[in-house]
């Protein structure tokens, strides 16, 4: 089975891993980042992890981001260690 991923924001990033037979893993971490402020009713590491861009250029730098881009004229990225924690529920 695979898990599911709980991505609020819809980021275009969906990884996928595979468990057990039976088992279905919830991960509820945010591994969407982006450069944009928050809208009204968001708050940091819940419905997005909220980056400065000089945090995002220096997380880029580290190759701490799975993907990046740009959308709307705001930097995106998935987060690395974010997704890995969420596979690491399958195992």
């Amino acid at each position: 089975m695979l898990p599911a991923f709980v991505n609020p924001a819809n980021f275009t990033v969906n990884p996928l891993a595979y468990c057990s037979e039976n088992t279905v893993a919830v991960c509820t971490c945010v591994f969407q980042g982006t450069t944009r402020p928050p809208r009204p009713g968001e708050v940091n590491g819940v419905d997005y992890r909220f980056l400065t861009v000089d945090e995002f250029r220096l997380m880029e730098e580290r190759g701490e981001l799975l993907e990046s881009g740009i959308f709307d004229g705001m930097l995106c990225c998935c987060i690395f260690l974010c997704v890995l924690k969420c596979l690491k529920v399958c195992i």
